[in-house]
């Protein structure tokens, strides 16, 4: 099992920047620990990796990311989703439209909508 051992922000980046490139669902530990992370951008680093993995773990982690504290997260995450397949996530995607952050409803409206 991989496993996040260090708290230095850098690190982590580099090191879920390498995992993600390997696509392999071993490292499904990793970055479910890393959407645990306090810090921001390693939570938004673990919901990258977790898109480009197939599977419902993976995608059931993504799922969780929309409901992290970060805003901005929320968002990444919800594009993650509207790009992988839209359909799919549709309804999911919809309850972002009561977020309680303006630029998040915003953002799932356009994602929703196809609009610019």
């Amino acid at each position: 099992t991989l496993a996040l051992r260090t708290e230095k922000t850098p690190v982590l980046l580099g090191l879920l920047r390498a995992l993600e490139l390997l696509e392999s669902p071993h490292a499904l530990p990793a970055f479910r620990q890393a959407l645990r992370h306090p810090d921001a951008e390693v939570r938004r680093a673990g919901v990258s990796a977790l898109a480009k993995l197939e599977g419902a773990e993976a995608r059931a982690l993504l799922l969780t990311a929309l409901r992290d504290p970060d805003p901005q997260l929320r968002i990444h995450t919800a594009q993650l989703l509207g790009s992988l397949d839209a359909h799919t996530y549709r309804s999911i995607l919809r309850t972002l439209e009561q977020d309680p952050v303006p630029e998040v409803r915003e953002a799932v409206h356009r994602l929703l909508t196809g609009s610019p």
